[in-house]
């Protein structure tokens, strides 16, 4: 029988006691919540790390253990192998790891080349789609349905606690990001991006203490000792295949989509993401869930391609495209709307709040068609859309804004722009800031070298949220009310004009960076 839950784990309570939890992993604050504006939001102030001296460090430079880590004495315990075997036990399915590993690749082929028949493939729907917008069909990476997970090895492990909701929904997410070593010709990234539910939701993001104190410890350890080394080791193997006490292991089945919703960067579901390259062909990035395939009799374990969160298929952007898609006229009533959090000068703060509806099936971040100022100028602005834009920037008091600058600082929210389309990109206004430059398509590449966009934007203020939440003194949570949801961010900060679901602890909507 399928698993789809982590039952009988023990909750560690917000005053410190172990209780047993009865709920739903993951489950979300039992409330309804209003406008942003008209809740009560509880703030800490983040603690900001000082500027590096050179930014970026030279290559090889060891980044913070509590954000990221690359020794190869704990990498050299995340073999893919074991990732897919942990997937498929806990799953209690009848899929091989192999199997599945190979599986995902398949999907990238069409029916008559399958190796799987029963699977999906990209040909499924005619013509190929996913979501209903076109994708590539066969891709070049279709050929590793042949090759073994050993053909991947790990690269870096990432600890996004910056992405939990404010509510506490689930406590963040946490990568682990693997590099094609063999198999084929060219570059290739599988990551994971694990979710971790919080086991006590009534107690908001105070249930998830015990997950930063965990990482914050990790700076603890030598690493130039054995035991400072077998000590950083154990402690990330435990995290992600055993889990700390009271919380599930992060490599589970449930956290890459099993349960369903969430996206990249979205409150909840986990994904694995791939960033391909194989044969040379264009760099492109897809989107994964695990799915559950059940007869009456057993469950496989299968993954299912997906959108490609808060990426709105490009075109839609273009009001005088020749073909254009049935959705584009909704989607152009409401990106206007994104006005209020495309307008925030701080690069970890620029965000999108996507439906899915508009979402597109994969983002080819070497197709300069996809960056979306390019689409929108194509509609030959000014036009309806570009004035309801304009209008929308003027309401939230960014009249400095163009719409074309909303539609660059959209694009850096994409997997194409924030991976390349944007690189040193001016995003417009008085401030006028740079996004920061990837590593030529990746953020971390196959030696486990950091990205200046990482080094010097990204890291710094994810440590401030973390550190933020790590010294503020602990809240108490009673049982007969729920904890108000709680965000890192400087006191005068704006909060975004969202729900507040889609709303994170760094204080931004729910977005890729």
């Amino acid at each position: 029988m399928l698993v789809l839950t982590s039952a009988g784990l023990m909750a560690t309570s917000c005053g410190g006691e172990a209780q047993e939890d009865t709920r739903a992993s993951g489950a979300a604050a039992t409330f309804e919540p209003g406008p942003i504006q008209q809740l009560k939001v509880s703030r800490i102030k983040p603690v900001f790390p000082g500027p590096l001296l050179l930014c970026p460090p030279p290559d090889g430079t060891r980044p913070d253990p509590t954000l990221v880590n690359t020794d190869p004495f704990v990498l050299s315990r995340f073999p893919l192998g074991r990732v897919y075997k942990q997937l498929v036990s806990l799953a209690g399915a009848s899929t091989s790891p192999t199997a599945l590993y190979q599986q995902m690749w398949d999907t990238l082929d069409v029916n008559a080349g399958a190796k799987f028949p029963a699977a999906p493939h990209c040909d499924d729907a005619a013509p190929p789609s996913i979501n209903g917008f076109p994708i590539d069909c066969p891709r070049p990476e279709a050929v590793l349905k042949n090759s073994p997970a050993s053909s991947f090895a790990p690269v870096a492990l990432f600890n996004r606690f910056d992405l939990a909701p404010a509510d506490g929904a689930h406590c963040g997410e946490y990568r682990i990001v693997y590099a094609m070593r063999s198999g084929a010709a060219g570059r290739n990234f599988i990551i994971f991006e694990g979710i971790l539910p919080n086991p006590n939701p009534r107690c908001g993001l105070e249930a998830c203490r015990p997950v930063v104190k965990f990482w914050e410890n990790l700076a603890s350890h030598d690493p130039t000792t054995a035991v400072g080394q077998a000590a950083l080791a154990d402690g990330l193997d435990a995290f992600y295949f055993k889990g700390l006490p009271g919380f599930s292991p992060v490599v589970h089945p449930d956290h890459y989509g099993v349960k369903g919703g969430g996206g990249y960067g979205q409150r909840s579901g986990g994904q694995i993401r791939t960033n391909m390259f194989v044969d040379f062909r264009e760099w492109q990035l897809r989107e994964f869930h695990l799915v559950p395939r059940c007869t009456r009799l057993s469950c496989e374990l299968a993954l299912q391609p997906v959108t490609v969160k808060t990426n709105p298929f490009h075109e839609m952007f273009n009001e005088l495209e020749p073909a254009p898609d049935p959705r584009a006229p909704a989607f152009r009533s409401i990106f206007p709307f994104q006005a209020g959090t495309l307008a925030n000068d701080n690069v970890n703060l620029i965000s999108m709040d996507m439906k899915d509806t508009f979402n597109a099936g994969q983002s080819t971040s070497q197709d300069p068609a996809e960056h979306y100022e390019t689409q929108l100028l194509l509609g030959a602005v000014p036009n309806a859309f570009s004035t309801a834009i304009d209008a929308q920037l003027g309401a939230v008091g960014r009249p400095d804004l163009t719409a074309g600058d909303a539609a660059r600082r959209a694009t850096t929210q994409s997997c194409a722009g924030c991976h390349e389309l944007s690189n040193n990109q001016k995003l417009g206004g008085k401030v006028n800031p740079t996004w920061p430059p990837s590593r030529r398509f990746v953020h971390v590449d196959e030696a486990s070298f950091l990205s200046k966009a990482l080094w010097c934007a990204f890291l710094p203020h994810r440590k401030g949220i973390l550190d933020g939440f790590a010294v503020s003194p602990p809240r108490i949570c009673m049982d007969d009310r729920i904890l108000e949801p709680l965000i890192v961010a400087e006191p005068d900060l704006p909060l975004p004009p969202i729900e507040l679901p889609d709303l994170t602890v760094a204080g931004k909507a729910a977005g890729p960076n």
